[in-house]
C-alpha cells in the first residue's frame, strides 16, 4: 500500500464513503433516512390540515349553538 493509499483509507471521506451500514453516515443511506421523514412529514401535514379544519367546523358549530342558546334566552326574557 502506498502512502497516498494509506491516506485516502483514512481520510474521513473514505470512511464515510466506505461505510456499509443502516442508519450510517454514507450519502445514500442519509438521502433514504430523509426520504422516510419526507414522507412521515407529508402525512404529518396532511393530519395537521385534516384536524385543523375538523376543529374548525367544531368551532363554528359550538359558536352556531351558543347563538342560538342566547336568542332563545334572550326570546324568552323579552315575552
Amino acid at each position: 500500500m502506498t502512502e497516498a493509499q494509506f491516506k485516502d483509507a483514512i481520510s474521513p471521506e473514505h470512511m464515510i464513503s466506505a461505510s456499509k451500514g443502516i442508519g450510517g453516515p454514507q450519502l445514500s443511506e442519509v438521502e433514504r433516512m430523509l426520504g422516510d421523514q419526507r414522507v412521515k412529514l407529508d402525512a404529518d401535514r396532511d393530519w395537521l390540515t385534516s384536524e385543523t379544519g375538523r376543529l374548525a367546523r367544531a368551532d363554528a358549530s359550538l359558536t352556531a349553538a351558543v347563538q342560538r342558546l342566547t336568542a332563545a334566552t334572550d326570546h324568552s326574557m323579552a315575552q
